[in-house]
């Protein structure tokens, strides 16, 4: 594991953008570079490949203080190590002036409210670009940050890196582009048409929402919560430490993995996955869910699964004039139900075993939908389950 994108996290070793972009930079809030530039509220850090010779920048006190932790940079004349020549006065105002020189020819600007580009010529180099307003029409070739305590809004723009979400920080993304991978300790929220190649990591995150967005690869990490509308996960969900989980109308090309706290909420609706593991809840709720693997459910105080329930239910609002598909689970392996409370269940169509173990209740209840309650296991029941209808 290598260090994360904010103070105290991790950011995940192997990670797209981890190679190149991530040597020898720091994240954070951390000092990104030997010259940094804040102007209309973004800052933009640039790399110090070109000034790695004799001399390197020392991070000390400027004359301004540090905005939204990032430290204005100064320069100071740093030896080399042991064996090296010692820098005279006039050498050190030299090579002030040439950094000078740099920054004015090759740092842009970009406003916090209007996010204008800089009329001047592109950037040629890999940026980090901190957002604390509106990111609009923008093509950054780097990372975008967001810093504690800031709300930015991304609208139509490409993030060539990763997007850096600082614990306190939200992200609300838009109609853009995420080349590399999210990684947040704070709130992101991903809306329509926007797309992420890479992954989604939670790093003790506030909360990730999306609706409408395409995620290609995983979702994994710690959250307090997940709203998921309408999107598409290439990879996995693995996410823990979850106090609420709704998903409707989401597919997921691999597991889902929920491993959560005892309080936790959960409802799945219209949700497509290789298979499902949740444990440790205190409220399942399953409607036209669809496994081509195993289901495993453990520890939940309560499981409603198939059941047009009216208190709030993942079938809540679901008519029997829909048929029965609009409320059927059904898993292409086996299931598993283990130490848990009451669980209430109306159509279940498990293609090989179902086994019911330890658990305080399992019962059949029509719930008000269509026909009569149906449970199926192509192989054989087990346990609990072996008297279900």
């Amino acid at each position: 594991m290598s260090q994360g994108p904010f103070d105290g996290g991790t950011r995940p070793a192997g990670s797209p953008g981890e190679a190149g972009r991530g040597a020898g930079r720091a994240w954070g809030a951390h000092w990104s570079g030997p010259w940094s530039t804040d102007v209309g509220g973004v800052v933009r850090h640039r790399s110090s490949a070109g000034f790695a010779g004799a001399w390197a920048p020392s991070r000390l006190p400027a004359a301004g203080p540090a905005v939204d932790g990032v430290p204005r940079t100064d320069w100071r004349a740093t030896p080399r190590a042991a064996g090296g020549t010692a820098m005279t006065s006039a050498s050190a105002r030299l090579a002030r002036a040439v950094v000078a020189l740099a920054l004015a020819t090759t740092t842009g600007v970009v406003g916090a409210s209007t996010a204008s580009a800089d009329p001047g010529p592109a950037s040629t180099g890999t940026e980090t670009v901190v957002c604390r307003g509106d990111l609009e029409g923008q093509e950054v070739e780097g990372d975008v940050r967001v810093p504690t305590g800031r709300a930015c809004r991304v609208f139509l723009s490409r993030v060539g890196g990763d997007l850096l979400v600082d614990p306190g920080g939200e992200v609300r993304v838009v109609a853009s582009t995420v080349v590399g991978d999210v990684i947040s300790s704070g709130y992101v929220r991903l809306g329509h048409t926007v797309t992420v190649q890479g992954r989604v990591w939670l790093d003790d995150a506030y909360r990730l929402g999306t609706d409408g967005a395409t995620i290609l690869g995983s979702v994994k990490g710690r959250a307090g919560a997940l709203d998921l509308y309408g999107s598409s996960i290439g990879g996995s969900l693995n996410v823990s430490a979850l106090t609420r989980v709704y998903m409707s109308g989401v597919d997921v090309g691999g597991w889902v993995n929920l491993p959560t706290r005892p309080q936790a909420s959960l409802q799945l609706s219209d949700v497509d996955g290789q298979g499902l593991t949740v444990r440790d809840a205190e409220w399942l709720s399953m409607c036209e869910v669809h496994l081509a693997e195993h289901l495993v459910v453990r520890n939940v105080e309560s499981v409603a699964m198939g059941y047009p329930n009216d208190d709030g239910g993942s079938c809540m609002g679901r008519r029997p004039g829909w048929g029965l598909g609009a409320y059927e689970v059904s898993v292409g392996g086996s299931a598993l139900l283990d130490g848990n409370g009451t669980i209430r269940l109306r159509r279940l169509d498990v293609a090989q075993h179902l086994a019911c173990v330890e658990n305080d209740a399992v019962v059949l209840d029509p719930g008000g939908g269509p026909d009569t309650p149906l449970v199926t296991a192509g192989a054989g029941r087990r346990g609990q389950c072996v008297d279900l209808g």
